[in-house]
Formats: structure tokens, sequence, C-alpha cells
């Protein structure tokens, strides 16, 4: 997600905050792992996994994948 989330940041979850909203940041099990991505949807409805990254494609919603919570916050050093 960089460069909204520069790689190694820490973030903070809302996990009461679950809805698909277009647009939010939020975290996802995709079955693999935890991801942070953007909630999208394309011209069909589909929900896809944005990021900000132009170097990583958008992707649909994996079955089974499910919102943990909405990214509230992020933290990370400086150097």
């Amino acid at each position: 997600m960089e460069p909204v989330l520069p790689n190694g940041s820490s973030v903070l979850v809302d996990l009461a905050a679950r809805a698909w909203e277009p647009g939010q940041v939020i975290a996802l099990n995709g079955g693999d792992g935890m991801l942070i991505r953007r909630a999208g949807q394309d011209d069909t409805g589909r929900r896809l996994m944005m990021t900000d990254n132009p170097d990583w494609p958008d992707l649909l919603l994996p079955e089974g994948a499910k919102v943990v919570g909405r990214v509230r916050c992020l933290a990370s050093w400086l150097e």
C-alpha cells in the first residue's frame, strides 16, 4: 500500500468497522494471511482489493476472504 502505508508500518485496526465501503483502507484475512488494501468495486458490483502502489494490480476479492476491520491509524519509524 505504499506510498500511503510505507513498508514496515504498524497499523491500528478498528475491529468493529467491518463494512465494505469503497475507498476505505481495510484489513483483510484472505486465507493466505492478513492484507491491507483499499476497498473497491468494479462496474458490475464485484468487490476489488485495490492498492495505492502502481506496481501492484487491483484484484478481485477472493472467495471466503473476510474483512477484519478498518485501518484507522498508522505508525512508522522516521529514519
